[in-house]
């Protein structure tokens, strides 16, 4: 994910209670590829690495969506780019953005035949599409605030206007959990993050028809949910700095660890795991990638980019692979620019060992975004 509100689609599910988040845990199937030779103690790097299996959840080359020998091109628009994908039962939500700065998300069919597009505030520095943990439902916020839930296949389309406390921009789904969004019998449930109208930020669980329920005790500014109910986000801005501290809590929402130098993407499918970059990015990509146990806080893995490499999305491909979207390029120095830019997506392992999931493939010039792209949930 390469836009704007970087806490995006946590690894979000489940049932959602009253004063705590209780989720079952759901493990992920096994690997089905090798991890290769490469060392934790090295740079990331797009170089001598062997080839391995395609990501397990598939891929996003340009428009085209690869999952084993399923091939689905998206029709856009002249100008328009995909830059957030998540896939769910029935279709996919792809979040678009155009040469006019316009953003859009647009539900697309599994067979590609029927689509709806909503539009979204351009000026919302939040932004995220999220799915549950079994697919069936999915969500982001619409301009003007409304949180839209996606089932049935696009059949189905649930409005749930935004807090009373909130403003009308601003919004970020961190979650979404059940199985039906219709009616008054309807157990679904949006954990929305956002701006307050007085200032400063809070958390809200949604649900149709239903009063909006802010955020008990616990991290205060929440940006990932667990299987388990843990969860995780900033607890304190670093005044007259750059960049937060980040903290994981428990289930009765007491504050475990924190750290200052680095800020929680998401949990591991199992909820054993962390993943985290650091507090602060500034601009190509990311340039960490780090594994803490979610209890202890103890570091498993902290992988630092080598020189000219950036790391541009992170998720968990099952709870001992991550999967990253690497780029790394060539710097000329007489136009002050990169040059020669490639991208790829790797599979590191816990121990810090990788391989190409996708091999590097050319980028083309001044594109920001690069060729590759992965589902988000």
């Amino acid at each position: 994910m390469r836009r704007l509100g970087w806490w995006g689609a946590a690894a979000a599910t489940a049932v959602i209670l009253t004063g705590a988040l209780a989720l079952p845990v759901v493990l992920s199937p096994d690997d089905e590829g090798s991890v290769g030779a490469s060392g934790s103690d090295e740079p990331l790097a797009l170089e001598h690495l062997p080839v391995g299996a395609e990501p397990r959840d598939g891929y996003l080359a340009g428009s085209e969506f690869r999952r084993d020998e399923e091939r689905l091109t998206f029709d856009l628009e002249v100008g328009s780019r995909i830059t957030d994908l998540v896939a769910m039962s029935g279709g996919y939500l792809l979040w678009l953005s155009d040469d006019s700065v316009d953003e859009s998300v647009r539900f697309v069919s599994d067979d590609g035949t029927s689509s709806r597009t909503w539009q979204i505030d351009v000026d919302s520095f939040y932004s995220a599409l999220v799915v549950s943990d079994d697919g069936l439902l999915g969500t982001f916020v619409q301009a003007g605030g409304s949180a839209v839930v996606i089932q049935d296949g696009g059949r189905t389309v649930t409005e749930i206007p935004p807090p009373g406390d909130a403003m009308d921009i601003g919004f970020a789904p961190v979650a979404v959990s059940g199985t039906d969004c219709r009616g008054a019998d309807a157990d679904c449930a949006v954990v929305l993050h956002g701006i307050k109208a007085g200032g400063g930020t809070g958390t809200w669980t949604m649900r149709p028809g239903r009063p909006a329920e802010a955020s008990g005790p616990g991290i205060p500014d929440l940006r990932a949910v667990a299987a388990n109910g843990y969860t995780a986000g900033t607890v304190k801005v670093i005044e007259d700095g750059d960049g937060s501290c980040t903290g994981v809590a428990d289930t009765r929402g007491e504050v475990l660890w924190t750290s200052c130098k680095d800020r929680v993407l998401s949990f591991s499918p199992s909820s054993r795991l962390v993943m985290a970059t650091t507090s602060a990015s500034f601009g190509s990509g990311d340039h960490e990638l780090t594994l803490f146990d979610a209890r202890s806080g103890k570091e498993r893995l902290r992988l630092r980019t080598a020189e000219n490499v950036g790391i541009y999305e992170m998720v968990w491909e099952d709870d001992d692979h991550v999967l990253a979207v690497v780029s790394d390029w060539k710097v000329d120095e007489a136009a002050d620019e990169h040059v020669g830019q490639r991208w790829a997506v790797l599979r590191i392992g816990l121990d810090g060992t990788r391989e190409y999931a996708v091999p590097p493939v050319a980028g083309e010039k001044d594109d920001s975004y690069g060729p590759l792209d992965l589902p988000q949930g």
